[in-house]
């Protein structure tokens, strides 16, 4: 039976620095924090070599008197609580006292700081957590820490630490969400040099928006007003592929929740497209008593003692705020114009006579869903070309006359395809019957009913395309450029996997401040969302696949292509239908989407009259 030992003072202390630091972005974190705590208003943190090798906070808060300074780095040393009470009503960003500690215990620290009712300040040096120098030195009021070194003293640590460029980008992100939680300080952040961003600390949570995410972002909000719950969210068409633009703050403090996340995407249910989530700046102000913030290292999760309430405040809240932005503009119809609407006046007298109602301003006769499916057969696709969703016009110039009833044939005629059919053609014999459920499509024989998902169908051919076209072939140069913004962390990563990018054949260039210009993007997905496209790509990025390998090309491909795909419950047109086919007659092996399921399934005409009792 091994020995059981008491662990020495400092190897307990490097473990116990683990929970609170595990990279540089948690130090800025704890000690943006603490000059938050300490009425800061501004805060300006630098970092070089992706804050392992050099870090800085400064902040003009009330800063620490000399006599607590050395108080200060002892582990649970804290001024923000006293009695086990007070953890049922904390109303600061740190309370357990652990980071200054923590941070010093694995980094050469320096700390100036001078309190505004004494004459000077006092700089303290720090090495593993030991006090190496302390004395007396001018400076203004606040507090400065530089972190130096950081983990240099646990090689553990520091090997599981990724690249400089993505802890720096992990120290943006922190920003990011430390200057949003508090817009009425002034945040500024420097990288190696050069600032990334400056937001004006006015307290207008728009204006801090959009310093630091841009224009782009910011003019794609709608305000939320609710009972406890304020800030902005997109409106339903700029939803994004992605949560990484989902922002909650519980008193000011940056918090993930699946309460507040499920209450956001519930509120949106049928207002945009499923795959898709919308982009949300939400403050959440509860009673201290009710909310439970000590419950994780990083403080990053939160318990709430009323989790209902503040689903429903965050639901109706958002709900409220689009349902005032999807209101219809009224229409005020002029004289002239009820006339036309109305031109038998003794028509319409009688009516209201008969019925005692005026008849509406505006009669709104619903559209008719042309009714192209009749007696169609695969014959009609014959000089359809063989790319979906081509401008309808392109089609037009190629119209058909539908025949009252068309025979199958015998196999489709593609524009460019040779002259040799393939031995067993996809729709070979097969007649369209029509549309069901705006997802499927219906094709039959003498004997056989075939249902086609057009969504797994459209999303295997993009995927085959992705594949025949990696290496930047057949990518295509866009008209117009398309600027598309991003949260710094996915913007670094993508401006720095330009080169996977161009495998995509997708080439893209910085335009600054989180936005990238897209001027070629693959001819495969010609009519695909650009946007969310690229956001699936920065989502890959970010989990660590950057490397164009055919294991995590093809995981790629398969999201690009369904993200791209025309969705089901979406009633396609004529010709997206006769293309989807065509496309599908050129590639006859298919069978299945990326995904494993299947593009296609067949009834017989015994099955189905087994079901209809016409048979035994």
């Amino acid at each position: 039976m091994p020995k059981i030992y008491k662990l020495d003072k400092s190897v307990a202390k490097l473990i116990a620095a683990g929970e609170v630091v595990e990279r540089p972005s948690s130090a800025v974190k704890e000690l943006v924090e603490n000059s938050i705590d300490a009425g800061a208003k501004s805060v300006a943190v630098e970092i070089k070599g992706g804050g392992t090798s050099y870090l800085r906070v400064a902040d003009d808060g009330c800063g620490i008197s000399r006599e607590d300074l050395p108080t200060a780095f002892l582990r649970n040393a804290t001024s923000k609580i006293r009695t086990a009470a007070d953890l049922e009503k904390i109303g600061t960003l740190g309370f357990r006292g652990e980071a200054l500690a923590s941070i010093s215990a694995v980094a050469r620290l320096t700390m100036i700081s001078r309190a505004a009712e004494e004459p000077e300040g006092c700089k303290i040096r720090l090495d593993g957590g030991e006090i190496q120098d302390i004395a007396e030195t001018g400076c203004p009021v606040g507090t400065t820490v530089i972190v130096r070194d950081l983990f240099y003293n646990t090689p553990a640590r520091m090997k599981f630490l990724k690249k400089d460029s993505v802890e720096a980008n992990s120290v943006a992100a922190c920003m990011d969400r430390l200057a949003l939680s508090h817009p009425e300080i002034s945040f500024k952040f420097i990288r190696d040099g050069k600032t990334q961003f400056f937001s004006p600390g006015k307290g207008d949570l728009y204006a801090c928006i959009y310093s630091v995410f841009g224009r782009e972002t910011a003019e794609s909000l709608i305000e939320v007003k609710g009972e406890g719950v304020s800030g902005y969210i997109s409106k339903p068409e700029s939803s994004r592929g992605s949560r990484n633009m989902q922002f909650f703050f519980v008193n000011g403090r940056y918090v993930r929740s699946v309460t507040a996340q499920t209450a956001l995407e519930e509120a949106y249910k049928n207002e945009i497209m499923q795959g898709k989530f919308p982009t949300g700046f939400l403050f959440i102000t509860v009673p201290e008593e009710l909310v439970d913030v000590n419950t994780h290292p990083a403080k990053i999760e939160v318990r709430f003692v009323q989790e209902r309430d503040v689903y429903e405040a965050i639901y109706f809240a958002v709900k409220n705020a689009l349902t005032k932005f999807s209101v219809p503009p009224a229409i005020n119809l002029n004289h002239e114009i009820q006339k036309t609407l109305f031109k038998n006046e003794a028509l319409k007298t009688e009516a209201v006579s008969q019925t005692g109602f005026a008849p509406p301003a505006t009669r709104v006769t619903p559209a008719k869903r042309p009714d192209f499916f009749q007696s169609a057969s695969a014959a009609e696709f014959v000089k359809k070309p063989a790319v979906l969703n081509q401008p309808v016009a392109e089609y037009k110039k190629h119209e058909p006359v539908l025949p009252a009833a068309a025979p199958p044939i015998e196999s489709i005629e593609i524009p460019g395809k040779p002259e040799t059919p393939p031995a067993k053609p996809f729709l070979e014999g097969k007649r369209l019957v029509g549309e069901i459920f705006s997802t499927y499509i219906l094709l039959e024989t003498a004997d056989e009913l075939f249902i086609i998902d057009k969504h797994a169908a459209h999303e295997r051919i993009i995927f085959e395309r992705l594949k025949e076209n990696t290496g930047g072939r057949n990518s295509q140069l866009l008209l117009s450029p398309v600027h598309i913004n991003f949260p710094k962390e996915e913007y670094a990563l993508l401006l720095e996997n330009s080169l996977e990018l161009a495998e995509f054949g997708i080439m893209i260039d910085d335009f600054g401040t989180g936005t990238v210009i897209v001027r070629e993007f693959p001819a495969a997905l010609e009519k695909a969302d650009i946007k969310s496209t690229l956001e699936e790509i920065a989502a890959s990025f970010k989990k660590g696949r950057m490397k164009p390998e055919p294991k995590y090309l093809d995981e790629l491909y398969s999201s690009i292509a369904c993200k791209a795909a025309v969705k089901g419950g979406r009633s396609a047109s004529r010709e997206d239908i006769y293309s989807l086919l065509a496309q599908l007659e050129q590639n006859g092996e298919i069978r299945r989407c990326p995904h494993g399921r299947p593009v296609l399934i067949t009834l017989s005409k015994r099955e189905i009259e087994k079901k209809f009792g016409r048979i035994q």
